[in-house]
């Protein structure tokens, strides 16, 4: 029996079509939803491919309704005797990516002895501190896992270089792929409109010290900009730190609304000039659509959209959102097509793979 764990947003949409080619292949497998996102999840696969059954034979999804919130240690806790009840039926467990629900799976997995195979594996900064706690994260998934599903080539070689066996690792493509042609409209090479997306959520931004003087900046680059279309949807973490004097002070092209659903995100995305973003997932959506993107960090955990020419690194900083809405409004960055996190067969890819492991525990039960 296999076990898809999810409880955050990037998961449903990467998980998403993991779970269609599962249920096509007429593979037995349930859900575990934490309950880490709740608002996040209107819109996405959660409300379909991972909400439906997984065929003949499947164990009984479950909904932990544990949500994100205070300190991660304590979630942990809170979540951890629901997963490891919900995980019983389960030989293989599923977890994607880098979320505190992506850890919760693996260690009940890990700590019942079950196979754990980790979606989106191998994913580096090579900086502990930021993304944090992801990359934390992450790498401890990786040291448990029993197979590893790489999205890249580099990430398959971060995995080696950590000393995981070449034979555990399998790289797939990133299911994002997938997901864009399956739950949207988006169509690559879309001429561009006069709008950028924004999307800024990360703890190092809204915990840190540049926080307001990025906001100011977000707005003088608007004023500065005034032909163009500022478009923040923005994240819950961040809508509750903003004073209601700094939101009055707004220039009206900057324009800060709700989280879109996922068809209507990728549909602005796909037809946006550019996005600005500290969001890793969105990185990977913008040069699959052939959109130029900066990311507003310190490091990057997504090197291969820069190594394309399709994204840029700034200083999340008010002087790196001038160079970055600079370098966006000036056509810097290269409006090409670079399929740098693969096809869109990359959820069938997983799917096979974790059939044929389903078969294997079989025979070695």
């Amino acid at each position: 029996m296999i076990a898809l764990v999810y409880g955050s947003r990037p998961e449903a949409i990467k998980l998403g079509p993991v779970a269609a080619e599962l249920r096509a292949a007429g593979t037995a497998f349930y859900t575990v939803a934490t309950g880490q996102h709740s608002d996040l999840l209107a819109g996405t696969p959660a409300e379909g491919d991972l909400a439906e059954g997984g065929g003949a034979g499947q164990g009984r999804s479950a909904s932990l309704g544990v949500k994100s919130e205070g300190r991660l240690t304590k979630w942990l806790h809170d979540v951890g005797a629901g997963m490891a009840r919900a995980l019983e039926p389960a030989t293989i467990v599923v977890v994607q990516g880098d979320t505190q629900s992506a850890l919760a799976g693996a260690l009940a997995a890990h700590r019942a002895g079950k196979l754990l195979a980790h979606v989106e594996a191998g994913v580096r900064s090579h900086n502990q501190d930021e993304p944090w706690p992801e990359e934390m994260i992450r790498y401890n998934i990786d040291q448990m896992a029993s197979y590893c599903f790489a999205a890249t080539e580099l990430a398959k070689r971060n995995l080696v270089d950590e000393g995981k066996h070449p034979s555990v690792v399998a790289v797939t493509g990133n299911t994002v792929v997938s997901a864009l042609a399956r739950y949207s409209d988006a169509k690559a090479g879309t001429p561009p409109s006069d709008h950028l997306v924004v999307t800024l959520h990360r703890r190092e931004f809204w915990s840190g010290r540049h926080f307001f003087s990025v906001l100011d900046a977000l707005c003088e680059a608007a004023r500065d900009h005034a032909a163009a279309k500022f478009v923040w949807p923005i994240h819950p973490n961040i809508e509750k730190r903003l004073s209601q004097r700094w939101l009055e002070s707004v220039p009206s092209n900057f324009l800060i609304v709700k989280p879109f659903s996922y068809r209507v995100m990728a549909s602005t995305l796909a037809s946006a000039f550019g996005v600005l973003t500290d969001s890793g997932g969105l990185v990977e959506e913008a040069a699959t659509l052939g959109v130029p993107s900066v990311q507003l960090r310190n490091v990057s955990d997504r090197p291969e959209a820069i190594g394309a020419g399709v994204s840029r690194l700034c200083a999340p900083t008010a002087a790196g959102v001038h160079e970055g809405v600079s370098l966006l409004t000036t056509g810097a960055i290269g409006r090409h097509l670079e399929p740098v996190y693969g096809g869109v067969h990359a959820a069938a890819e997983v799917a096979r793979h974790l059939a044929l492991l389903r078969e294997a525990s079989k025979f070695s039960a």
